[in-house]
């Protein structure tokens, strides 16, 4: 099942707007078909729909709706190569980065569904303090 969250660089909590900005991105620069923006449209930006393809994603994909952080994956700032307190942009700049070489993909997921949801991320950044790890 292709992960439409993943083509698109958003994570799976994404607001519709942030979809929206997402789908547009891809379509000024032609990074995606215009076949498969359209199905994200269609897909992520109506809420029924977007339950059902989500449970289907989560058959493929379990760890992207995981709450928990297994910690064997390490920190994912390091895994980035940033700093804890590093902004939205640059956060999703180092996990592009890291998919272009090819980089463990559930780290990158992880990454995604973590980092890039404000309070998935400040949970994340409470666990990883609370265990001394550094960021």
């Amino acid at each position: 099942m292709v992960n439409l969250y993943e083509l698109l660089g958003i994570s799976i909590q994404s607001t519709s707007e942030e979809i929206k900005t997402a789908i547009a991105k891809h379509y000024a620069d032609s990074s995606i078909s215009d076949e498969v923006l359209h199905k994200a449209k269609i897909w992520l930006l109506n809420p029924s729909i977007r339950s059902k393809y989500n449970e289907q994603l989560q058959a493929s994909y379990p760890e992207l709706f995981q709450d928990e952080l297994p910690y064997e994956d390490g920190n994912l700032y390091e895994f980035l190569g940033i700093k804890a307190n590093s902004k939205t942009n640059v956060i999703q700049e180092a996990i592009h980065k890291a998919q272009k070489e090819g980089r463990n993909s559930k780290s990158i997921s992880l990454c995604k569904n973590f980092l890039l949801n404000k309070e998935r991320k400040r949970k994340y950044d409470l666990s990883i303090k609370k265990i001394g790890c550094k960021g």
